[in-house]
């Protein structure tokens, strides 16, 4: 992960103090940091804040976001969905957030894969086994 080298934490932890206050922008840096985890719990607590259209906004272009280049690495990431539970749980519920809208049909999609993925790499370790 990006933020166990000193340097990066320290710029991480300074980033965080700054982007805090707006709780999209957070998850949009713990995901580019790579830190799917704390991203996970704080999509959870979404729950506890009042889901404006401001909010959805937010998370549509997020989820616009995640699907440029910059965050190519997350997406190839979704190839091992067993090492990477946290990010797969983060964004299906970021998905559950959203309203049936582009965004959500964009990353329901993306998403879709992810099972089927699960299932190879499963049996793929099943016949290393063998």
């Amino acid at each position: 992960m990006w933020i166990y080298v000193q340097e990066s934490w320290t710029l991480f932890t300074m980033l965080y103090r700054s982007w805090c206050h707006n709780p999209v922008a957070t998850v949009a840096l713990c995901l580019l940091t790579q830190n799917y985890e704390h991203a996970s719990n704080l999509v959870q607590r979404f729950s506890n804040i009042e889901i404006t259209a401001s909010l959805l906004i937010e998370i549509d272009r997020l989820v616009q976001l995640i699907e440029s280049p910059i965050f190519s690495f997350l997406r190839l990431q979704l190839l091992v969905p067993m090492d990477h539970a946290h990010l797969v749980k983060t964004l299906y519920g970021l998905l559950m957030l959203l309203p049936q809208s582009t965004a959500f049909n964009c990353l329901k999609q993306r998403l879709s894969c992810v099972p089927v993925i699960m299932e190879v790499e499963q049996e793929m370790k099943s016949r290393r086994k063998r």
